[in-house]
């Protein structure tokens, strides 16, 4: 079954709002395990700002706390700037991740 993007943004707005009551490692992981999203709407959009969101508050559950996820990361970090659906701003939020991998991750 797949999730739908509505849901999978409807998750991202719980670990973002309810992080105190969660086990934010294991929401952020579960979360992150319904992506790339199967087709592309208007929730492309906030999903992948979520992303950035976690990706810079939370690294080591986004990336591994040994980068050991890079790579699927990276690939949907792709993904998301080859979708019309994500926005200049989110781009640029993209933009930034990428800056914070090449800045934080081993060499």
């Amino acid at each position: 079954i797949c999730a739908t993007e509505n849901a999978i943004s409807a998750l991202g707005k719980v670990i973002q709002y309810h992080k105190k009551s969660l086990d934010i490692g294991s929401e952020i992981q579960k979360w992150i395990s319904y992506l790339p999203t199967a087709s592309k709407d208007e929730e492309t959009d906030v999903i992948f700002n979520q992303f950035c969101n976690f990706a810079k508050l939370y690294p080591a559950h986004v990336f591994g706390e040994n980068f050991e996820v890079l790579g699927h990361m990276l690939t949907l970090i792709t993904d998301a700037f080859q979708s019309p659906q994500v926005t200049h701003e989110t781009q640029e939020l993209l933009t930034q991740t990428l800056q914070d991998i090449h800045t934080n991750s081993p060499p």
